[in-house]
């Protein structure tokens, strides 16, 4: 039988030689009276007409008759179908790319308004009010501390969440790049309608963050329970964008709190450089396999025959960019002099950690002028017995023993940053080590410490990159009940230096065992290039 297929939107008649003309006629003067309904017009419309009009007998209108006339209908109706079905085509693509545009803008308000940072305001608390002070220079003594110039007491709520919820999505890495880039070029100061400029700091408090909460929070609550910390700028520098951090972080009100964000970490580029190649070489294979295997670095590992890890070489590559960034590529901190005390998400503090750090800054011209750095924390554990919270000891810089808790202002810095070509091209992973060989190999003379006897600045055994990144909450709880003992003799009245030996013989300058390599040309640059702020 001759098919004579016609399409519509949604419907298909067919049309046979079996059907009666009648029945076929009344069926196209229907379609005629509908295809204005369906955007058909013009000589499409016209042609439809003149095949179908008057139309009960086909032979009379084309001089045809029987078989033949139906023959002739059926060349009309393949010529105005093809016609019609690139129409019909046209507007179905032109419906579909207006469908997809809605959908994304759509889409594009709901994640504005879902990872900006002033729609996550309504699940954070209503800050504590801020303390007064009683002297305009430096701070009060220990025996002038009052309950009204405290804090609010620990957990008190300056630091919290609204209950329940479901918790945010995590936005996709082009959004955490926007983000990024987003924050950084603003650098928000969060609370200055509560204690004025940032201007007016007393000091700059840099964290570290990477991704354990569990260890922040502990750290937050040890800053929150120490007095005075309303006079600093606490800034949080991340090397990863999470939201529940992000959260945390925007919920402090006892002080002033920036955030920033390391743009050139593994998160927004996990599959290449920075990130890990799938095609780099593994860690621990060797150079002869690796060459055979031609993965992308063989010919480059470190001194130990170990290749680059990336979640490892971006610690030293985050702290030499926050340094940087804090000291000269913060507008409002341009003209900061003053001093800038590192730390890192896993630590915590002693709540005379500001009192003993502002006596230090004041009196560092009688305790010892000539030093660069003045260090909170050690890897000495607590020790009643043998503690001495009013002792201070004088000696050489030296990055196992001084980089926890460590303090520059800009004068160290600017001599740190003369070179920051020796930091960027030693070959490891570690930034200490890189700043030891600074110290020794570029700077004349090399950098010396005040240290504190008595750490105020602890971190829970097992706690560093070496020892793992679980939080264990039980170390936590031993430190912080170690740290309580000595409470009746922090704030000392007067703290006292004596001069000390160097801190330990350099017996190799080339890191921990299985340093990856960061002689590579991009690694260079990459360091380099952060000096340009």
């Amino acid at each position: 039988l001759m098919q004579v297929p016609f399409v519509v939107p949604m419907t298909i008649v067919s049309f046979s030689s079996a059907c009666s003309v009648g029945f076929l006629f009344d069926n196209l003067l229907t379609l005629n009276a509908t295809l204005p309904t369906i955007g058909v017009g013009g000589g499409d419309c016209l042609t439809f007409r003149r095949c179908c009009s008057i139309g009960s007998i086909v032979g009379t209108w084309f001089g045809v008759a029987g078989d033949d006339g139906i023959l002739l209908l059926e060349a009309c109706f393949r010529m105005l179908s093809s016609r019609l079905l690139i129409k019909l085509l046209k507007l179905t693509f032109t419906f579909s790319v207006l469908l997809v545009l809605v959908l994304k803008l759509k889409r594009g308000r709901g994640s504005s308004s879902e990872y900006s940072t002033t729609a996550n305001t309504h699940i954070l608390l209503q800050p504590s009010q801020p303390p007064t002070f009683s002297e305009a220079d430096g701070f009060t003594t220990a025996t002038a501390l009052t309950e009204q110039q405290s804090l609010v007491p620990l957990g008190s709520g300056g630091v919290g969440f609204a209950e329940g919820g479901e918790p945010p999505l995590s936005p996709s890495v082009d959004e955490i790049r926007r983000i990024i880039r987003d924050n950084n070029v603003h650098a928000d100061v969060l609370n200055e309608n509560l204690f004025g400029p940032v201007e007016n700091v007393s000091f700059v408090i840099v964290v570290q963050v990477h991704r354990r909460l569990n260890y922040l929070r502990k750290l937050v609550e040890s800053f929150e329970a120490a007095p005075f910390i309303n006079r600093v700028l606490l800034i949080f520098s991340h090397d990863y964008y999470d939201v529940e951090m992000n959260e945390f972080v925007r919920s402090i009100r006892f002080c002033r709190v920036m955030q920033i964000f390391y743009p050139d970490n593994v998160q927004i580029s996990p599959y290449k450089f920075p990130g890990q190649d799938p095609l780099d070489c593994a860690r621990d294979i060797d150079k002869t396999q690796a060459q055979k295997e031609k993965c992308l670095n063989w010919d480059s590992p470190d001194r130990y025959g170990h290749y680059r890890e990336a979640s490892l070489t971006q610690i030293k590559h985050h702290w030499w960019w926050k340094i940087n960034y804090v000291f000269d590529g913060i507008p409002r901190l341009k003209h900061y002099n003053d001093w800038v005390l590192l730390l890192e998400e896993d630590h915590y503090v002693s709540p005379d950690f500001l009192y003993t750090f502002d006596y230090i800054v004041r009196n560092r011209d009688n305790l010892c002028k000539h030093c660069q750095v003045i260090t909170l924390g050690s890897y000495s554990q607590l020790n009643k017995q043998n503690s001495q919270p009013n002792a201070l000891n004088v000696m050489l810089w030296f990055s196992s023993h001084h980089n926890m808790g460590m303090a520059v202002n800009r004068s160290t810095w600017n001599a740190i940053r003369s070179c920051g070509s020796n930091f960027c091209k030693y070959d490891d992973y570690n930034w200490d080590w890189s700043l030891l060989h600074v110290s020794r190999q570029c700077m004349n003379p090399p950098l010396s410490t005040i240290v504190v006897a008595t750490p105020r600045r602890y971190s829970p055994q097992g706690s560093t990159v070496h020892g793992g990144f679980k939080c264990q909450h039980g170390r936590h709880s031993t430190e912080r009940s170690e740290a309580a003992t000595f409470s009746g003799k922090f704030f000392p009245q007067t703290l006292k230096p004596s001069i000390s030996e160097i801190a330990g013989r350099i017996r190799w300058l080339g890191g921990q065992t299985g340093s990856p390599t960061l002689l590579e040309k991009y690694h260079r640059a990459k360091c380099l290039k952060f000096i340009n702020f």
